[in-house]
């Protein structure tokens, strides 16, 4: 496991990485990645369009997202979400504070664990609930009654 630890004028963050269990490297894209930010002023980021599934796994205070499927006129708040193919940017926007854990799926990854064909989630965010029901629910409760990385982590390889 990697840690990056970087503290500025208005805030500080965290990272940590670890590659998930080499069974999952056809169905994940790099490491796992786990992170902890904080700011006086809140944070704002674009989310450019990639060629994968990321799964996010909120630990702390929901996001407002506004993406390409959003229909409302506002940013919409999420928890832990699925992000599907988007073709074009996303706005992210947190409180200030935010801690998450995410993995980024392969299309034929994010198809195995979800079974949703990736057409059906293009442009959009979705809950993990919406797409993993109570098997989603269980998974993430689990993470979130631990606050060791490494116990995470492990959690996500199962």
């Amino acid at each position: 496991m990697r840690v990056v630890r970087q503290s500025f004028a208005l805030g500080e963050w965290g990272s940590v990485f670890r590659a998930p269990d080499p069974r999952l490297h056809s169905l994940v894209i790099g490491d796992y990645h786990g992170w902890t930010e904080t700011s006086s002023t809140g944070m704002r980021q674009t989310e450019a369009p990639k060629m994968l599934v990321p799964l996010v796994i909120n630990l702390g205070p929901a996001f407002d997202i506004d993406s390409p499927g959003n229909l409302s006129a506002a940013p919409e708040p999420y928890d832990s979400f699925v992000a599907g193919l988007h073709d074009r940017y996303a706005l992210v926007r947190s409180s200030g504070r935010s801690r998450c854990l995410q993995v980024n799926f392969t299309v034929t990854g994010a198809w195995r664990l979800f079974g949703v064909a990736i057409h059906e989630i293009a442009n959009r965010i979705v809950s993990v609930e919406d797409l993993a029901g109570d098997e989603g629910r269980v998974a993430i409760d689990q993470i979130r009654m631990t606050s060791d990385w490494a116990e995470r982590l492990e959690i996500l390889d199962e």
